[in-house]
């Protein structure tokens, strides 16, 4: 029958509001509700009035990699996934490659369910607006970066008096931030190279005491490396719109976001070859293996130090089609239609 879609804000209101046929689509991270347990009662009353739930499942790192993830979450994550299979209709994966991974969790425990792909996103952030300048005239074209960028904090702002490359992210063990830094290290020893900074966006994560030990030792590189600690949405735009490239050194990631993010600027990468990136980044940035420190080094010095393979990549962006927000709404209808 023919699905019709709510808004469910209160999931214990969901019984009174669905009827058969109709889908309630649960897309955030599940696993880290506490209530989740409690709420069984509920999903099990959806599924005796011939309601069907989908389920998001942005990764399994927590589980295929447990060494990336701190106390006792990849536990955790795998005995809600495990609970998850008396409820779910649908599972939804952000990824071939976390369908791959999903496929195989579920052969493991011999259950037969459905897994749609539903790709994310390769879009800019919303554009903050910005407060009004209070002057008596408007001001003039020669003067617009003071129009965008008089209101930043103003460490961002002067992140512009040098080329920089931009890495966003959470600060964890995951991305793999100490093998970057490791290359920028070497890089500022090469002879010739006209070596841009390195900027960390991102807020503090999890057993990433190797590379925040390198920044104290090495007084951040001796300033070649910047770190912008929980920026915010008009920050991070700022930052995308004047890098150069950015860098996603992930050892794993269930889709990618800063890719597509800075694809969406125009702007090209330094990507991880593993997993689900190569699925956002397509043939538009250059990619290198996130285990293997002269790889890492030799996709960087490729864009650093080769303009004119930056600007094809670029010019090769400005005419693909990137994937929005609006897409994948459109996708998850068709799903559960």
């Amino acid at each position: 029958s023919h699905a019709r879609h709510k808004p469910i804000f209160e999931t214990q209101a969901a019984s009174k509001v669905c009827e058969p046929g109709d889908w309630v689509v649960l897309l955030d991270a599940g696993w880290l509700d506490p209530s989740w347990n409690v709420a069984k009662n509920w999903r099990d009353d959806l599924r005796e009035k011939g309601v069907k739930i989908a389920l998001m499942v942005h990764d399994l790192i927590q589980m295929q990699n447990p060494e990336y993830i701190s106390g006792t979450d990849p536990m955790r994550f795998y005995k809600w996934l495990l609970s998850t299979l008396q409820s779910t209709d649908l599972y939804l994966a952000n990824s071939q490659a976390t369908a791959k991974d999903l496929h195989v969790f579920l052969a493991s425990h011999e259950a037969e369910r459905d897994v749609a792909v539903l790709p994310l996103a390769q879009e800019a952030l919303p554009r903050v607006s910005a407060p009004r300048v209070h002057t008596k005239t408007d001001i003039p074209a020669p003067y617009a970066a003071l129009a965008t960028s008089w209101d930043l904090n103003e460490n961002i702002r002067a992140l512009l008096k040098w080329p920089f490359v931009l890495c966003v992210g959470t600060m964890e063990a995951r991305k793999n931030l100490w093998a970057l830094a490791q290359v920028w290290d070497q890089l500022r020893a090469e002879p010739g190279v006209q070596l841009p900074k390195l900027v960390f966006a991102g807020r503090k994560g999890w057993l990433n005491a190797d590379f925040e030990a390198f920044m104290q030792a090495t007084g951040r590189l001796g300033g070649w490396i910047e770190i912008c600690e929980s920026p915010t949405d008009q920050e991070l735009d700022f930052l995308y719109r004047h890098c150069l490239f950015t860098a996603t050194p992930s050892f794993y990631e269930g889709w990618g976001l800063p890719i597509g993010e800075g694809l969406s600027y125009g702007k090209t990468g330094v990507v991880s070859q593993t997993s689900s990136m190569p699925e956002v980044g397509g043939n538009l940035v250059e990619y290198f293996d996130p285990h293997d420190l002269s790889s890492i080094k030799a996709a960087c010095l490729k864009l650093i130090s080769d303009s004119e393979h930056r600007g094809l990549l670029e010019a090769k962006i400005a005419k693909a089609t990137m994937r929005s927000w609006d897409d994948v709404g459109r996708d998850l209808l068709k799903l559960v239609a």
